[in-house]
């Protein structure tokens, strides 16, 4: 079978299908009580037995593949989406062949083909080896491409965080990052005491409309529709109870989800994109921004463009036509970035690391509509994870369970507090039962949780 598997693929498509298996499979991801992903680990199944190791009985002293296999993965994945994006549709006159003397590259596909060769880091091995990135706005440019052309569907599911001020004296702590990013953008500091429940959760379906180059909202999907396998967006939105504002501002879910459906939903996810640090903190470019890298590849004259939150004039998954009015790759890039800023999403995640040795931190300040990570699902399962969803909250509700800002990871779980001390002393204990004891003698009502 694998055989069979390997002559039909190829050799090498086959080793890059079974190495993201196998990492896939190996990672332990720990959601917070929202389902949303914020902790991932591996079980380091790749260690191979040594002399030492097999004298002292310790793990730590096996000679590890991991990161071999990490680098031939990587390896694959930079040059898949080379491939991928070499082979997109484009206009006929389209030449990716450029001479020395080219100095315009028109098109939208060449740019970022050229972007993807140009445009590169590693992360440096202990060995010397080296682990190769791209920058995530490449990457999800290149995916929306592949899938609108593909004539694929996409899966957006956002679930909704509600944020609630607490006035009890004493319950809460503060930690700086996130009132600090809100006052720098004009706007008043969150308060200290927050807690959390789930507003709603829903699964939105959009297909490919070659009309418009846009991925457009379904409202009933067919039966056959609803079991296809597709690009599944898991998305976050948090509000607080009383809000006022209107759109994806507001705390009224109707409104909310009407507003959604009526923006372009790929756009959303170049905006999130732009505002993601291009590479991991450990690689040899650190660069935050990479304006200089988009100019280059574009080599074109910068044009304007009306632009908003859920819209950009120009801005289509279409093939690029010769004499189209259309930003490049390069003036793309830099109005998704303004538009992150202005949102506040760079950087932003609904749950990070703390200090080491310390809890999580879960925000605390509203954000309209940020993405946490991609994955294949079918429709029906996905609205199944959110009837789900919503059926366990309304079970934490009723048992009275509180929700906090500081988070502790339990397993592929955690549960949260409202004190950071008591959260960061939990983070501390190794022995799980005594974690949860001590959990429960100041969060009675929280067991459901775990």
């Amino acid at each position: 079978m694998i055989d069979a598997l390997k002559k039909y693929l190829s050799q090498e498509i086959a080793a890059y299908i079974g190495l993201c298996y196998t990492f896939t499979t190996v990672s332990i991801a720990a959601k917070d009580e929202f389902g949303i992903p914020f902790s991932y680990r591996s079980q380091n199944f790749f260690a191979v037995s040594t002399s030492k190791a097999e004298q002292t009985k310790n793990r730590s002293d096996l000679d590890s593949q991991e990161a071999a296999l990490r680098c031939k993965l990587a390896n694959y994945s930079t040059q898949y989406f080379e491939d991928q994006t070499r082979a997109l549709p484009c206009d006929d006159e389209f030449d990716f062949t450029f001479g020395k003397g080219t100095t315009r590259r028109y098109y939208v596909e060449q740019q970022l083909w050229e972007a993807m060769r140009s445009m590169k880091s590693a992360v440096v091995g202990k060995d010397g080896s080296e682990l190769p990135l791209m920058p995530i706005y490449n990457q999800m440019r290149a995916i929306g491409l592949q899938e609108f052309h593909a004539h694929r569907s996409i899966i957006v599911v956002v679930r909704r965080i509600q944020l609630h001020r607490v006035t009890e004296e004493g319950e809460g702590e503060e930690y700086e990052d996130e009132d600090v990013l809100q006052h720098e953008l004009g706007e008043p500091e969150p308060p200290s005491n927050i807690t959390y429940t789930l507003g709603t959760a829903r699964a939105l379906y959009f297909t490919p409309n070659p009309d418009t180059g846009h991925f457009e909202f379904v409202a009933n999907p067919t039966p056959v529709e609803k079991e296809t396998p597709c690009l599944y967006i898991l998305a976050w939105s948090t509000y607080f109870d009383d809000a006022t504002g209107s759109g994806l501002n507001s705390a009224d879910h109707e409104e909310y989800f009407a507003a959604l459906v009526q923006s372009d939903p790929w756009w959303l996810v170049m905006q999130y994109s732009a505002g993601h640090p291009p590479y991991t903190g450990s690689a040899k470019d650190r660069t935050p921004h990479h304006d200089t890298g988009f100019d280059q590849a574009c080599k074109h004259q910068a044009l304007s463009f009306t632009y908003s939150r859920e819209h950009c004039e120009g801005f289509n998954l279409n093939s690029h036509i010769s004499g189209e009015h259309r930003p490049n790759l390069c003036n793309e890039y830099r109005m998704a970035s303004l538009m992150a800023v202005t949102r506040g999403i760079t950087s932003c995640q609904e749950v990070k690391m703390g200090e080491p040795g310390t809890s999580y931190l879960r925000i605390k300040r509203p954000v309209d509509f940020q993405i946490d990570h991609l994955q294949a699902m079918s429709l029906s399962q996905a609205i199944k994870g959110c009837e789900d969803l919503i059926r366990f909250h309304e079970k934490v509700e009723a048992a009275g369970a509180i929700i906090g800002p500081f988070v502790v990871r339990m397993g592929t779980g955690a549960v949260s507090c409202t004190d950071r001390d008591h959260a960061d002393l939990m983070t501390k204990t190794k022995n799980v039962n005594a974690v949860k004891k001590y959990y429960l003698e100041k969060y009675p009502n929280n067991e459901i949780l775990f």
